[in-house]
């Protein structure tokens, strides 16, 4: 735990783990409820997006961490290691989703200034005016996340962006679910 400057605390190794966990869990919670969304196909705008990253990422405390094709390889080999190993289904199953991903992005800027947080947010909401906010979820404490990305005619899900401008947090999938899939994983 770390105490910054201006009085708030920010969280390392198991501890930040853990709520990374806990956002994963959300995002799959939402990804289960999107087959009930309709959408009119409007995509995110991925080059813009990364436009914008790339703008803030000098700003001091503004993270990114891109998980692209290699790792995403490295992952799903391990996977199936896990799934050779014990046979385990609720990995199998994870193995099916994780194939349509290409390309995970984690932005973190809860502990940049004021003034950077509003204006990546102003910037962000600007490119994602014209995707279709899939849902949107809040607390009780007026915070929230919304779920951008585009459901196709053939109920797959297409490059989904998880936005919680309260929280400083920003998650990129890009690639291809499918929503059947999803379903059954969160089931289990």
């Amino acid at each position: 735990m770390t105490k910054l400057r201006d009085g708030t605390v920010t969280f390392s190794g198991p501890v930040r783990l853990m709520v990374v966990m806990k956002k994963l869990l959300l995002i799959g919670m939402l990804l289960l409820l999107l087959p009930v969304c309709p959408s009119e196909a409007r995509g995110v705008n991925k080059t813009r997006l990364a436009a914008v990253v790339r703008q803030y990422n000098a700003e001091p405390d503004f993270e990114v961490v891109p998980v692209g094709g290699l790792l995403m390889s490295i992952v799903r080999g391990m996977v199936r290691k896990e799934i050779d190993t014990t046979g385990d289904d609720d990995a199998r199953r994870a193995i099916q989703l994780l194939d349509g991903l290409r390309k995970v992005v984690v932005i973190d800027y809860s502990n940049c200034e004021d003034n950077v947080k509003q204006h990546f947010n102003r910037d962000v909401a600007k490119v994602l005016k014209k995707a279709d906010c899939l849902m949107e979820a809040k607390d009780g404490d007026g915070s929230g996340i919304r779920l951008f990305g585009t459901l196709t005619k053939d109920d797959n899900i297409r490059d989904v962006v998880l936005l919680s401008p309260e929280e400083g947090t920003m998650i990129c999938l890009y690639g291809t679910f499918s929503s059947d899939q999803i379903a059954q994983f969160m089931q289990d």
